[in-house]
């Protein structure tokens, strides 16, 4: 059985593979210890993402983690992020166009403006 970091690769590395397919992107893993862990993989897409493409993401990753080293007794949990998380890649941008957004400057202040 895994640990908790090889854990998270292996969920990262299924995650990724299973996202190349069309529209969709890795943003986060996060895997809890213990016997039981809490597995949370955020994604996120290019036209955005359905709860319907959440749930057929979950049964996908859920087929892929069988024989990969993972406990067997795992909670899964598939989903995007939220309007108050920050954009972490670029690729995130162009579909927030037009939105108004709060950035954080490196002098600690913070600035609000439209993304354009």
């Amino acid at each position: 059985m895994a640990t908790g970091k090889e854990s998270a690769l292996i969920v990262k590395s299924l995650s990724e593979k299973i996202l190349s397919v069309g529209n969709f992107f890795l943003l986060d893993v996060a895997v809890s210890a213990g016997a039981n862990p809490k597995i949370r993989v955020v994604i996120d897409g290019d036209i955005g993402v359905s709860i319907d493409d959440c749930a057929r993401i979950s049964r996908e990753l859920n087929e892929a983690f069988e024989g990969s080293g993972l406990p067997d007794d795992y909670s899964l949990e598939v989903t995007t992020p939220g309007v108050d998380q920050p954009l972490k890649l670029i690729r995130q941008y162009p579909k927030h166009i037009g939105r108004s957004l709060k950035v954080l400057l490196k002098d600690g202040q913070t600035e609000r403006g439209k993304l354009l």
